[in-house]
């Protein structure tokens, strides 16, 4: 499909480096792992054994909120050259030995491995899915999920300064 491929040859110009995944917003990266923990923190019944990071990029989540907290961080992301980044950028912080799948794979193809996850980490990727894979995608994640005690976090941004109405 052009959109995949338009999406696809668009990263692949983008630096492997935080902030080069960022837009060159690199300096929100740790407030946004700060806010991040805090809200994992306050999830009752979360089980920290497995997780994924859905469109990691060079695995700035995986290495700066994942690992620290879950046993084993999965990491799936479309861009070859990020994959091998963040085997390396991963490798390198104080849980890197914590990371296990690394995935090449666009979202609108990953295939989750049964009932193997407690959290799905999917953040500000979302929208590169058009409607039309966003709903078998995220009936995926559901099956990927453990259990009765699965969780999806799904983080994007808003787009203007309208406040939210939850």
């Amino acid at each position: 499909m052009a959109w995949y491929q338009k999406g696809a040859d668009y990263w692949m110009t983008q630096e492997a480096s935080v902030d080069g995944v960022l837009g060159g917003f690199g300096h929100v990266s740790p407030v946004d792992m700060s806010g991040s923990k805090s809200f994992l923190s306050k999830l009752p019944g979360v089980r920290f054994d497995r997780t994924i990071d859905c469109g990691a990029g060079i695995g700035r989540i995986s290495k700066g909120l994942l690992c620290p907290l879950f046993k084993v961080v999965d990491l799936v992301e479309q861009n070859p050259v990020y994959v091998a980044k963040a085997r390396e950028y991963c490798a390198a912080g104080a849980h890197g030995d914590r990371m296990g799948q690394y995935w090449v794979r666009g979202l609108q193809d990953f295939e989750f491995e049964a009932a193997a996850y407690d959290v799905i980490w999917i953040q500000w990727v979302i929208g590169h899915l058009p409607d039309a894979d966003f709903v078998p995608f995220m009936a995926r994640c559901v099956k990927g999920l453990r259990e009765k005690t699965g969780l999806i976090v799904l983080k994007e941004n808003k787009s203007d300064d309208t406040p939210c109405a939850f």
